[in-house]
């Protein structure tokens, strides 16, 4: 868990979050005003320079707030902007030599204009260019790369550049129609057998659909293939969690664009599981990502869904 420290008190920022508010580690969680069992408790920031919050005041940390601020608020690459008090609608990326015109107050963080990248246009400097390299993979997915239309698959092709490719980045447009996403007049995208999240294809869905199906002809089956997602079901151990994490997808952050109108979400981090009914679930800890925790892979054994059924409150998988 990213934090900061000054004195015996702790700014931190705990997994499932609202990070819009600020938080401090508090010993005397859980109760009223903790972010479930993370041992952290909501603050009213405001007379420290961050958000103002219907609660008891953030613990005195002038020199955090900032720093704090800039952690969260924008990296060496440009994003949307998260820093406390920005304009969310444009984007930013981390500046040394902020504060100054341009820049989201004392969080080192400076708006630029995003619209050669596929972002926001803002009337001053440009934003830096993310390496052409993140923007495919061997894999099809949504086309991230610099100039690209991000509404196209694109995979990552050694023989670009050349016709479908994405100027030189070295990602070719694609026509994924066959595994769940949007057609291109061009060649097929590569066949993958766990595609994550797909985009939905028809103009019913504005959110995403998936293709695995969890705990399939069972009692606790979730049909995530007919599922259109929007992020802003967050229910504990209900299907739409399940879907995401069963399909590879740990976070979601709404588009910039216009017409967005998906939720933010992130996979919660399950930190103390307990055991039950004589099953170990300490296997639980994580958010399923990256082999930690529970992956909702397994929709059949009895100790997976004892387990899950056991620390229902905080886990990702339905049970």
């Amino acid at each position: 868990m990213p934090r900061r420290s000054e004195g015996h008190r702790t700014m931190v920022r705990p997994p499932h979050s609202n990070s819009a508010i600020w938080c401090f580690e508090d010993p005397t969680c859980p109760g009223q005003g903790c972010v479930e069992d993370s041992g952290c408790r909501y603050c009213d920031a405001s007379a420290i320079g961050g958000p103002s919050y219907d609660g008891e005041a953030c613990p005195s940390t002038q020199s955090l707030g900032a720093a704090l601020a800039a952690d969260e608020g924008c990296t060496a690459d440009a994003k949307p902007c998260a820093a406390p008090h920005s304009n969310s609608a444009l984007w930013c990326f981390e500046d040394p030599t902020c504060p100054g015109q341009g820049c989201v107050e004392d969080s080192g963080c400076r708006y630029c204009d995003a619209s050669a990248i596929g972002g926001p246009s803002y009337d001053g400097e440009a934003c830096p260019s993310p390496a052409p390299s993140s923007g495919c993979t061997v894999d099809a997915k949504p086309c991230a790369a610099p100039h690209s239309n991000s509404a196209i698959w694109c995979f990552e092709d050694p023989t670009c550049p050349g016709q479908g490719c994405v100027e030189d980045s070295g990602c070719r447009y694609c026509d994924a129609s066959a595994i769940g996403g949007p057609s291109y007049d061009g060649e097929a995208c590569p066949s993958i057998q766990s595609l994550g999240a797909a985009l939905a294809a028809d103009e019913g869905c504005d959110g995403m659909t998936y293709t695995r199906n969890y705990a399939e002809g069972t009692p606790h089956e979730c049909r995530c293939d007919s599922y259109c997602d929007d992020f802003c079901d967050d229910e504990p151990n209900g299907c739409a969690r399940t879907c995401r994490i069963l399909n590879g997808v740990f976070e979601h952050i709404p588009s910039v664009h216009a017409g967005d109108r998906t939720c933010t979400w992130y996979a919660h981090y399950v930190t103390n599981p307990i055991d039950y009914e004589g099953y170990d679930c300490s296997w639980m800890t994580g958010t399923g990502e990256g082999g930690h925790g529970d992956d909702c892979q397994d929709g059949t054994s009895v100790g997976a869904l004892k387990c899950r059924e056991g620390n229902q409150n905080q886990n990702n998988c339905h049970f």
